[in-house]
């Protein structure tokens, strides 16, 4: 790595070369392999309509209708990049506020606080940049017109669920398994 970094620091517009620590080359067309045997998988899954919207990375955008496309578009995220800021983007201009993570690390709540403050919307740390609606240059930020259903979805129980798992009062089991039994009652 220390032999190529010369190299992409002399090219026009990089300041630098960050080496990612990663596993595999995940989210590139070099897991197109993986990607195939995972499509071929997916055949066998029966999906139920989507009653919950679901933020594709491949898109930034809900998931698509109906079962060929709910296993594409999961096939896809394999081999195509992560598009976490327009995921972030899309449900913030749709009215979400809550974001949850799960796990020790705080790195994508770092990256949503950033995201929505390069957009001029409250940070989670309680901070307010420009005025909501508009981006720091003015332009807007509208409301997705497809945006209805995450208006239309907040369950308290499930927050409180993902919120006690994040606290560290639940296991990440023990809310898998009460989400999947249909009850959110874990206390």
């Amino acid at each position: 790595m220390e032999r190529i970094k010369p190299i992409f620091e002399r090219l026009e517009g990089v300041r630098g070369l960050v080496p990612l620590r990663v596993s595999g080359a995940f989210h590139s067309p070099h897991m197109e392999t993986a990607a195939t045997a995972f499509r071929a998988f997916l055949d066998s899954v029966d999906f139920g309509e989507l009653r919950t919207p679901v933020i594709s990375s491949v898109t930034g955008r809900p998931f698509e209708p109906g079962q060929r496309a709910v296993r594409e578009t999961l096939a896809e995220q394999i081999t195509r990049p992560v598009r976490w800021t327009e995921c972030v983007r899309y449900m913030r201009n749709a009215g979400v506020t809550d974001f949850v993570e799960l796990g020790g690390s705080k790195v994508l709540t770092s990256l949503i606080d950033k995201i929505t403050a390069e957009a001029g919307e409250r940070r989670s740390d309680g901070d307010v940049a420009p005025r909501p609606g508009e981006n720091q240059q003015g332009a807007s930020n509208a409301v997705p017109t497809d945006a209805a259903p995450w208006r239309e979805y907040r369950d308290e129980r499930v927050l409180a669920l993902l919120r006690d798992c994040a606290n560290g009062t639940l296991s990440v089991d023990k809310v898998i398994e009460t989400i999947r039994a249909g009850g959110a009652n874990h206390r």
